[in-house]
């Protein structure tokens, strides 16, 4: 906040209020207030305060929402004269919130009101500065991001023991679901909110993973062909994403197993390569580079991974072999190689790494074996 002059910060989408406060708010209607000098302030739906006992911000303050007006009454509480206040006014993508379905943003009615409220008051769009903020991950921020992975392991395991011949895509979809989500008994002391959310390609419509979305069907999947598994799962508000190739029947022939042997190799050499300073697309080829060596590499797509963190999609945007992005001690990303076969399908296996001095760590300990 003081390298972009700002005094403060007013944030209403639930990415960052979650970023800021560790507070995920379930409708949009939560603002936080983050000073650069002191303590911050949230302002909480009087139904969602349940929902707040993991939150590291002290001043939390319930309200009745009644649209921005209630909004800008609370703001009038602050005192915003001669203040540089940031707001988030060129987000261009959200978040999903835990409820999976519409959810309220920050937009231009929004801080048009706000400035016409506190007209002594300078607004600036602080989206970028803030993103910034995002990129490199602070050591709580990680822990948060290990409980997601451990989250995954039960539903990696189930859609493991459940990819037999026969099974459709979706049938093992709601497997890793129902088997991520019912774990949250486990775990009650540290999660509040679970979503195991998961895409399922087998054989010819694995080809199709390589698009920048993935769909389970009712196709049922044939004996012998590669099975691949997406996994956006959420815990808390913070993400993870993961991918798992299985073969049904878990019989691997030896070119698959090779195949599969080679795409794990070229994640553990990228690993060593991702230290601060390694530009991404010096990640990307050093991957590439174990995948060339093989007469399969005509199957392998240009890219390596991206950021993630409170959203799915975070800073660095890309790991691929045209990007211009430099690695950051505490970036988050993932690592996820692939190959796209006609008739066999997609073997990609994708894991989330936070960068050290020496390297990718990998956080994520999911089943992976054919």
């Amino acid at each position: 906040m003081a390298k972009n002059d700002l005094d403060a910060l007013v944030v209403k989408s639930t990415e960052n209020v979650l970023y800021f406060t560790n507070w995920w708010p379930i409708t949009g209607w939560g603002v936080a207030v983050i000073f650069r000098d002191h303590a911050p302030v949230v302002f909480v739906p009087d139904s969602e305060m349940e929902w707040t006992r993991f939150s590291i911000v002290q001043d939390l303050r319930p309200y009745a929402p009644d649209g921005n007006e209630s909004v800008y009454k609370l703001l009038e509480q602050i005192g915003f004269t001669g203040l540089r206040i940031g707001i988030e006014k060129s987000v261009q993508n959200l978040a999903t919130s835990h409820l999976c379905y519409e959810i309220e943003f920050p937009s231009k009615s929004f801080f048009d009101g706000l400035r016409a409220r506190f007209p002594r008051a300078t607004f600036i769009d602080a989206t970028p500065a803030i993103y910034e903020m995002r990129r490199v991950k602070t050591a709580f921020e990680i822990e948060q991001l290990r409980l997601v992975q451990k989250m995954n392991v039960y539903g990696v395991t189930a859609a493991y023991n459940a990819c037999e011949a026969g099974a459709t895509e979706m049938e093992i979809q709601t497997t890793f679901e129902k088997a991520t989500g019912d774990a949250i008994a486990r775990h009650a002391d540290q999660v509040m909110f679970v979503r195991g959310i998961a895409f399922v390609m087998a054989g010819s419509n694995g080809v199709k993973a390589s698009y920048p979305y993935n769909i389970s069907t009712a196709y049922k999947v044939k004996r012998g062909e590669f099975c691949m598994i997406e996994v956006n799962s959420q815990v808390n508000g913070y993400w993870s994403d993961l991918t798992r190739t299985f073969v049904v029947g878990h019989q691997p022939t030896a070119e698959q197993q090779e195949m599969f042997d080679t795409i794990n190799t070229s994640i553990d050499a990228a690993c060593r390569a991702m230290k601060p300073g390694c530009k991404t697309s010096d990640a990307y080829q050093v991957s590439r580079a174990v995948i060339e060596k093989k007469p399969f590499a005509k199957y392998h797509t240009p890219f390596l991974g991206h950021g993630i963190g409170v959203k799915l999609h975070e800073a660095p945007p890309l790991m691929a072999s045209s990007s211009e992005g430099i690695l950051e001690l505490g970036n988050y990303v993932s690592v996820e190689p692939g190959l796209y076969i006609p008739r066999m399908g997609a073997l990609r296996i994708e894991r989330n790494a936070v960068i050290r001095a020496n390297g990718g760590e990998i956080l994520d300990t999911a089943f992976n074996q054919l």
